[in-house]
């Protein structure tokens, strides 16, 4: 079966069988998703689909979808699942960190205080963590953001016309590690950027 999520019309599960969509959203029973506008899919190593929407983070069994659970009403544009321990979820308001073995909110330990698990003018658009362990923040206007949570670091890649090899734009939209370890990232309006870490 095919998740899908939209913008206003809820969640739909495609059944390649039927040919038919199945339809999750705004009702009045309990334990329904209430939201129409889905932004971020993940499902984790125990089958449970994670669902980032205008209206928080809601999860479901993606094999026998039904209850709805709602974890956080923070805004989450953009879910990423780390080694099945944390949920990074992105929002417009800041990044903020998730236990899914404890089922709540757990700050990250670090002296970036003003960035992550509080709320601030930052909105996140992706999140992706490299073979290094580093964490690649995108953001809708401040660029993007290097993580090395082993030495705490964090850098900010911001575009700099007079700057050779640096970041085409600050609204980032898609970031994707391929194959050879390269990162790409795609910015919205100004084109997309090709970092090798070997180079």
């Amino acid at each position: 079966k095919i998740w899908v999520g939209t913008k206003g019309g809820g969640l739909n599960r495609y059944d390649r069988e039927t040919g038919y969509f199945e339809v999750f959203g705004p009702a009045h029973h309990q334990g329904a998703l209430q939201s129409n506008r889905i932004e971020s899919l993940v499902e984790d190593e125990n089958g449970i689909l994670w669902i980032g929407t205008s209206k928080g983070v809601w999860s479901t069994p993606a094999a026998n979808p039904g209850v709805f659970l709602q974890h956080t009403s923070l805004h989450a544009r953009n879910l990423f699942l780390e080694d099945n321990t944390w949920l990074w979820i992105g929002t417009s308001q800041g990044l903020y960190r998730y236990s899914i073995k404890d089922r709540k909110m757990t700050p990250l330990s670090t002296r970036h205080k003003d960035f992550f698990d509080v709320e601030t003018n930052i909105s996140i658009t992706r999140v992706i963590k490299d073979r290094a362990g580093v964490l690649w923040i995108g953001t809708s206007a401040s660029g993007l953001f290097e993580y090395h949570p082993s030495i705490d670091k964090l850098i900010n890649h911001q575009a700099n016309p007079r700057q050779s090899g640096s970041i085409s734009g600050n609204q980032i939209r898609a970031l994707y590690i391929d194959k050879q370890g390269r990162f790409w990232v795609g910015a919205k309006s100004d084109g997309l950027n090709l970092f090798d870490p070997q180079t």
